[in-house]
């Protein structure tokens, strides 16, 4: 927020959670002390959680229903469990769920995948899209009006699925 020489500044970093203010270049025990004053607090404001399952879903052959019961068990995971669930489409040709969602995205799979190892929670959401339900698409994109196939890495891949299951109960692939 910058400098705290404004009541307004004060009142937001009050507002923001702060329990104390600092000089601009506090001595290192001023820091140290007031380091130690909020440890107690900020270990009980940590929340860990389990990581969430992956469900991979595989049809044998196009037009088997294999996006349909991927999107169903992400949205019931939504809807009946009150969990969180993000649906995975690698399908790089035709990336069907968005349809199947009616959501649009202007990033999505491909990009993240070539930025994955610069994201955290936080960037990874601007690569999502949300159906009302609330349930999570991750797919390729056409905003050029096409969709060309590309292959993904595995290792680019996998560190994308680590991502997923710190942030989501369930990671529905399709």
């Amino acid at each position: 927020c910058g400098t705290l020489s404004t009541p307004q500044a004060t009142r937001l970093a009050v507002l923001c959670g702060a329990t104390d203010l600092l000089a601009a270049l506090p001595e290192a025990t001023e820091l140290l002390e007031a380091l130690a004053r909020i440890a107690p607090a900020a270990r009980l404001n940590v929340v860990r959680r389990d990581p969430g399952t992956v469900i991979s879903v595989v049809g044998a052959a196009g037009g088997v229903g294999a996006s349909f019961i991927a999107s169903c068990l992400a949205h019931m995971a939504v809807a009946t469990d009150s969990q969180s669930a993000v649906l995975v489409d690698l399908d790089t040709s035709y990336a069907p769920l968005a349809t199947y969602l009616g959501v649009k995205s202007e990033r999505g799979l491909i990009e993240a995948l070539e930025r994955v190892e610069t994201l955290d929670s936080v960037a990874l959401a601007g690569y999502l899209a949300r159906s009302r339900s609330g349930t999570a698409l991750l797919a390729a994109t056409n905003v050029g009006g096409y969709l060309e196939s590309t292959p993904l890495s595995a290792d680019r891949f996998h560190h994308l699925l680590e991502l997923l299951v710190a942030d989501f109960d369930r990671v529905v692939v399709d």
